[in-house]
């Protein structure tokens, strides 16, 4: 492959809308094993199961055990399979956007996808996203996973072919990494304080309900039967007892 000491990296949008489109193509993928793979299993439980149905619950732990199985594998091999290929998985084609080493612009290995696509974007998840938009704080615009894979996303045309004279350096934007974060996280905490504050409104009128309710029934009963309220006398000590 012909060497690009610097091509033009991705932008962070561009790197965005190629990942949604790639997870909803992965999740129709899901849809479309796991349907026929419901319909056999509804038809072996049928076939297979005694009369008194004893054998469902561990036909059914079976089941979602094959379910996780199929939603953890089937988005990694996807990966793996277009990123050790040319570099570009569909999403990223659309867009014209590919995956590949910085030393040379080669393809990722099998076991450098599994690290960028598991551990990589766990770690860039923390802490409301922060490895992702660590992107505009990379004089490189490497994302955390990137990092970890010494992996870059680059620009191609429409061929697949990397575009070059790129800046050596991009600009390092702190704010543009820090201040999305800050926001993500002080909404989840408006959000948490509004639950709370719901929940102690609600507990207090529910409480406030049932004391009336109480008082309520108790009027309706001393109306109903003539029951003058009984107050302890002062000179009856034993009323006080």
């Amino acid at each position: 492959m012909q060497q690009a000491p610097n091509p033009q990296m991705a932008g962070f949008l561009e790197r965005f809308l190629a990942s949604f489109i790639d997870g909803i193509i992965v999740m129709v993928g899901f849809y479309i094993v796991m349907i026929p793979l419901a319909l056999i299993g509804g038809g072996m439980s049928t076939l297979m199961l005694p009369a008194d149905n004893s054998g469902t619950d561990a036909l059914g732990i079976f089941m979602m055990l094959v379910i996780y199985l199929i939603a953890m594998v089937m988005p990694l091999l996807y990966y793996i399979y277009f990123y050790t290929k040319n570099g570009q998985t569909l999403g990223k084609k659309i867009l014209n956007i590919k995956v590949v080493r910085p030393a040379d612009n080669s393809y990722l290995s099998w076991g450098r996808v599994l690290l960028r696509e598991t551990v990589g974007k766990l770690l860039s998840s923390f802490f409301f996203g922060l490895g992702y938009f660590w992107y505009f704080s990379s004089a490189e615009r490497q994302a955390w996973h990137d990092s970890i894979s010494d992996s870059i996303v680059v620009k191609t045309d429409s061929t697949g072919k990397i575009l070059l004279d790129g800046p050596d350096l991009y600009p390092q934007e702190y704010v543009k990494t820090f201040l999305p974060c800050g926001c993500i996280t002080l909404f989840y905490a408006a959000l948490i304080f509004a639950i709370v504050m719901f929940g102690i409104a609600a507990s207090g009128s529910e409480s406030a309900t049932k004391k009336a309710i109480q008082k309520s029934n108790t009027t309706e009963y001393v109306d109903k039967y003539d029951i003058a309220p009984k107050t302890p006398s002062v000179l009856d000590p034993t009323e006080t007892k």
